[in-house]
């Protein structure tokens, strides 16, 4: 497994709680996070005072485990921070493997296949990057539809003004996907850009979790 694999799985399993019981969450991450790092997190953890379970040995929510790691953060040490950042999430380049998290909005399964704003997904056949805009075809009425070239057009930012320019480029046919919440987390996975699934945008929002399929089997388990 790769450090942008290990990272992910590791944001997975913190949304996952939402998904399963705590305790199967926590077994996860303990499993997954001691396999792949030479300090565990429950080791990392207990040097500075914090345990995942309770004088009872049940599991602690996870909240209530970042809570208390967050009431001992600002009288560590640098060393144990570092201890804590590594077992929890990984080395300093597994961190930078992955960019930002953005969190999409969803409440019903039926909306991780709908079109949004009659937009495609496409890659660039000149760099191979991907864009998101709208695609129009040079189909010349003399060429076959082999030799069409296809193209997408996109709004670019260029000042905080709100000025705008559009830019397009040519790209591969075989690439293009509608722009839809389910193409929108794949195209974040290829960007290295987490996505994480929630039921708003308030305090009282729900996280459903990262995965796609899981998340639609959490919405139907709502009905």
């Amino acid at each position: 497994m790769g450090n942008n694999e290990m990272l992910h799985s590791n944001a997975k399993i913190f949304s996952d709680i939402a998904e399963t019981s705590v305790e199967e969450a926590t077994d996860v991450l303990l499993e997954t996070m001691n396999a792949y790092h030479e300090v565990s997190v429950a080791d990392a953890l207990k040097t500075i005072g914090v345990r995942l379970t309770n004088d009872f040995g049940e599991y602690k929510s996870l909240p209530t485990v970042l809570s208390e790691i967050s009431d001992k953060w600002d009288g560590l040490s640098k060393d144990d921070q570092d201890k804590v950042c590594y077992a929890m999430a990984g080395d300093e380049d597994e961190v930078k493997a992955r960019n930002c998290t953005e969190e999409i909005v969803v409440t019903s399964e039926g909306d991780f296949d709908k079109q949004e704003n009659f937009q495609w997904i496409a890659k660039s056949a000149e760099d191979g990057k991907y864009h998101v805009g709208f695609i129009y075809v040079d189909m010349p009425w003399y060429s076959q539809e082999s030799e069409w070239t296809y193209y997408i057009k996109w709004q670019v930012n260029t000042s905080g003004w709100g000025c705008q320019h559009w830019e397009e480029c040519i790209v591969e046919k075989d690439s293009i996907r509608p722009y839809t919440i389910r193409n929108r987390a794949w195209l974040n996975d290829q960007r290295n850009i987490d996505t994480v699934f929630v039921t708003g945008y308030f305090d009282d929002r729900e996280v459903l979790g990262t995965n796609v399929d899981n998340v639609i089997k959490v919405l139907q388990n709502k009905k």
